[in-house]
């Protein structure tokens, strides 16, 4: 069973795109409300998206898919070491609006040799439901490079922002 749906797979790629124009090798989300965003679903782990490859999830509970090549069940998040080089990484870009700062401090550690991003941008988006919709990918990053929407409506947006 494909644990990603066609139209996921679409947003897992444009977020992809999105890590190589800004030159960071992975993008991690543990947030509910991105991770829906992201795959569809909410699960207590987090997702591994790297700028090339398939995307890796890391689910501790509900373990309601069977374990294949991109889903591990695991107890805690320092355990994706098993199946990822994370020393290997020099960028990573984290949710780091969205976490506390122990939850930040063992991703930290998690990614030693790694440069660490901000995913998402507090500063723009006011409502955190609102969030993943409008800011998610990476800072500074036109709405329409998500969604591929006409510019009429980017231009709505940015005339009466929520």
């Amino acid at each position: 069973m494909e644990f990603l749906q066609p139209d996921y797979r679409l947003r897992v790629a444009k977020l992809q795109s999105l890590l190589q124009r800004q030159g960071i090798e992975a993008l991690v989300v543990v947030s509910n409300v991105n991770l829906l965003y992201v795959c569809g679903e909410v699960f207590a782990g987090l997702a591994f998206i790297p700028r090339e490859g398939d995307a890796q999830f890391f689910i501790r509970r509900p373990q309601l898919h069977p374990e294949s090549a991109t889903v591990h069940y695991v107890r805690k998040i320092e355990q994706i070491t098993e199946y990822i080089d994370t020393a290997a990484l020099r960028s990573v870009a984290l949710e780091l609006d969205e976490q506390s700062y122990s939850d930040i401090q063992r991703q930290r550690k998690i990614f030693p040799g790694a440069e660490l991003h901000r995913s998402t941008d507090r500063d723009r988006a006011g409502d955190a439901s609102q969030r993943i919709y409008w800011y998610l990918p990476l800072l500074r990053l036109s709405d329409g490079d998500l969604y591929g929407e006409p510019t009429y409506w980017r231009q709505c947006r940015r005339s009466f922002p929520l």
